[in-house]
């Protein structure tokens, strides 16, 4: 009874509450892109929903966040392609479910978005990372943090809410090395923003730039904003991307070229690249996409012959494979993961780009 009522809560969330769907920041992993993905033989699933997913930088992990408010970590076994183990449950602090993840540019600490308006920073102790312990509660938001995502350059954490915020928060220079372990001393390690108010309505996506201090925000208004730190902790919007027609659930920044794209509740998904006279233009729109788009992601830097591949999801049940076709302003549908018969609501690449991981509407997540 208690698993059909949190089916049914979700179901309604995605039906477009005020909050809107899931944070769309991870998902479920493939093997092979070049001729066919296929689905491992073993699929990570639990008592709980699974709200979301990410992997590691360094390849190794799969945290999955889930309904009743924990983390699991997986790993697949020594020795095994397919068969996956749970090597770690965070008991979280969360009043809400876990909503969107984010871990450290080493792999050593993750950060949740919670439905109780509060992001937790947790980091991995002893052999292997088998414990992890609160280290930091970022308490700025009004309302439930649909997006969180660490920066891949420098200790800075930006989150999202359904206040409509963007905060980012920066370590301070007395908390690096040895975390304090008290969650309520650990509260002053983390300093943010006075918040960024230029978007309409909640924040359901944020991505970094690989390069710099940038970073995307896809918003319920229908439009996504770049920003940049301009000085000393001053942030400023340099570009606000509008075209959609609903919102935009999802964000992605190219790690390979000078591009991001964005994915919409109608059904849209756009490439940009920078042009126009507002700074950026959309240079492709995929063609093919005929439903709600709950997952966007780039294939990551290090992956071995990936190049720019894209991956979409959404609520016709299927992952895409995106790749560039004679040029980064044209895209092509390269293959299509069919064998989901829920909504996928958000998809993410495996750090050396042979792995797609996704969560599905029925609360379960897979890996390819």
């Amino acid at each position: 009874k208690e698993q059909n009522r949190l089916q049914q809560q979700l179901q309604t969330t995605l039906k477009g509450s005020s909050r809107g769907p899931l944070s769309p920041s991870m998902g479920l992993p493939s093997p092979g892109y070049s001729v066919a993905w296929s689905a491992s033989s073993d699929v990570v699933v639990d008592q709980a929903l699974v709200c979301c997913s990410a992997w590691s930088p360094d390849g190794t992990k799969l945290a999955v966040g889930r309904s009743d408010r924990d983390t699991k970590i997986w790993q697949v076994q020594e020795g095994s392609s397919t068969k996956w183990s749970a090597v770690a449950q965070i008991r979280s602090l969360q009043a809400g479910w876990i909503t969107s993840f984010a871990w450290s540019s080493d792999s050593k600490s993750l950060v949740t978005g919670g439905d109780d308006g509060v992001a937790r920073v947790y980091q991995g102790t002893g052999t292997g990372a088998l414990s992890w312990d609160t280290v930091a509660q970022l308490i700025a938001h009004r309302d439930s943090i649909w997006a969180v995502a660490w920066s891949p350059w420098e200790d800075i954490i930006a989150t999202g809410s359904a206040d409509g915020v963007l905060h980012i928060w920066r370590r301070t220079q007395q908390a690096k090395g040895a975390l304090p372990s008290p969650p309520a001393t650990a509260r002053s390690a983390w300093t943010p923003t006075g918040g960024l108010r230029r978007h309409g309505g909640a924040i359901k996506s944020i991505s970094w730039s690989p390069d710099g201090p940038r970073l995307i925000s896809g918003s319920a208004d229908a439009t996504a904003c770049i920003w940049e730190e301009v000085s000393d902790n001053k942030w400023e919007e340099t570009a606000r991307l509008e075209g959609h027609e609903s919102d935009v659930v999802a964000v992605s920044w190219c790690n390979h070229e000078e591009r991001v794209a964005t994915a919409s509740s109608d059904g849209k998904v756009f490439i940009w690249a920078p042009g126009g006279e507002d700074g950026w233009e959309v240079v492709c729109a995929l063609e093919g996409l005929s439903a709600h788009v709950a997952g966007l992601c780039f294939a990551p830097a290090e992956a071995e012959g990936a190049n720019a591949l894209l991956l979409t999801g959404g609520f016709d049940k299927a992952i895409r494979v995106w790749q560039p076709d004679g040029g980064m302003s044209t895209w092509q549908e390269h293959a299509v993961l069919k064998e989901h018969t829920h909504p996928i609501l958000s998809v993410t690449w495996s750090a050396d780009g042979k792995r797609i991981a996704c969560c599905q509407a029925d609360g379960s997540a897979s890996v390819w």
